[in-house]
């Protein structure tokens, strides 16, 4: 099953293979249906963290469902409305599907292997056939460089602790696809949280080394010709960067939103309507403007205290408490964190089910510690 839940969060990288059925409903029901089994044979409880952080979540998709009686949006809300029922099951589901950590490893040896087959597709695209025209453009509905790159930093980061020879094999070809496809943004947080992680977690001998192979590889990408377009990226920022300029433009059109519809939003599946008059998939590529666009001050305030309480139960656990020693949780961690960095600035918010799928299997994690516990390996 937790393959199974996999296939249900990275549907979307599967939308081009010509199937007879839809990959993201077929998975849910299979996995509905599997849960309710649960349910009826044996008692299950869930665990009080979690349980809190499904009402407040839910308390959020409520109000959020509830904007429709005033949405501006005449047809897009219906679809968002649908899409937004997988986030809420993504999210919950993680209590029914993963029952240990060995369900976990599960996840984690998945994802590398996909990662592995991806990293030699993206090479295959350079040395064959163009990147833009086939993660850039959709005419042939492939996976863009976005979600892909959401993928391959979540396999990145989940293999973090581990230092022998393939997973080390697999993080150095992430980095250079990442300079291949020209993720300028997830490259960045990739980076910033493995300084983070290096800086906090390594050994001083260990955090040495480290930074002189991040140096190596900044030499190499600033020479290499494969990574010149994502180069040309940085250094326009700010500047001529045509990606820079539409977002202060979302932030502006979103303040205009915001003024005009402050305590209820202007109704889910909205913004493309009042921002550019178009009823469509159209967001400000920033998780918290869309909310407070479309469901107002009320909420965000609802979505905040969602946040708040997650980032208390993070708190306690690994600032507080002893999770930060065990280096598959502390993995899971630190691709909620990239996720969440990359909702800041791209997708929507049914777009971002894979980080609400990660999020509910970070806190059935921290909230029942005793059957998650596995700290045989200490990060040294």
């Amino acid at each position: 099953m937790p393959i199974i839940f996999l296939l249900l969060t990275y549907s979307g990288l599967l939308k081009w293979i010509p199937l007879p059925f839809d990959v993201s409903t077929t998975c849910l029901l299979i996995l509905i249906i599997y849960s309710l089994i649960t349910m009826l044979s044996k008692k299950t409880f869930i665990s009080r963290g979690y349980y809190i952080a499904i009402l407040l979540y839910l308390a959020f998709i409520t109000w959020y469902f509830f904007t429709t009686i005033y949405t501006v949006s005449e047809n897009y809300y219906i679809d968002k409305s649908i899409r937004l029922l997988f986030n809420i099951f993504s999210f919950i589901l993680p209590y029914f599907i993963i029952k240990d950590m060995n369900d976990i490893k599960l996840i984690v040896n998945f994802l590398s292997i996909m990662g592995f087959i991806i990293v030699t597709s993206i090479f295959i695209v350079y040395i064959f056939f163009d990147i833009e025209m086939i993660f850039y453009n959709d005419l042939f509905n492939f996976p863009n460089y976005l979600s892909i790159s959401s993928f391959l930093g979540v396999v990145f980061l989940i293999n973090l602790s581990k230092i022998s020879f393939l997973p080390q094999l697999l993080k150095f070809l992430i980095i250079i696809s990442f300079l291949l496809l020209r993720a300028r943004g997830p490259l960045a947080f990739l980076m910033i949280l493995l300084i983070i992680y290096i800086t906090k977690y390594m050994s001083f001998r260990k955090k040495i080394l480290s930074f002189i192979l991040i140096i190596l590889l900044v030499i190499f990408a600033l020479n290499w010709s494969g990574a010149s377009h994502t180069i040309h990226r940085f250094a326009i920022m700010g500047s001529d960067d045509y990606s820079t300029y539409s977002r202060e433009l979302h932030i502006v059109r979103s303040m205009r939103i915001i003024s005009d519809h402050f305590l209820f939003g202007c109704g889910i599946g909205s913004y493309g309507i009042c921002a550019n008059n178009i009823d469509q998939r159209y967001y400000p590529h920033n998780i918290f403007l869309e909310v407070f666009c479309e469901s107002g001050f009320i909420g965000l305030i609802v979505f905040l205290l969602f946040l708040a309480y997650v980032f208390k139960l993070i708190y306690n656990e690994f600032i507080l408490g002893k999770q930060s020693t065990n280096p598959f949780i502390l993995s899971i961690l630190y691709c909620c964190l990239y996720l969440f960095l990359n909702a800041m600035k791209s997708n929507n918010f049914t777009d971002n089910r894979i980080f609400f799928a990660w999020l509910g299997i970070l806190i059935l994690i921290i909230t029942n510690r005793k059957k998650f516990e596995n700290n045989e390996d200490k990060i040294s």
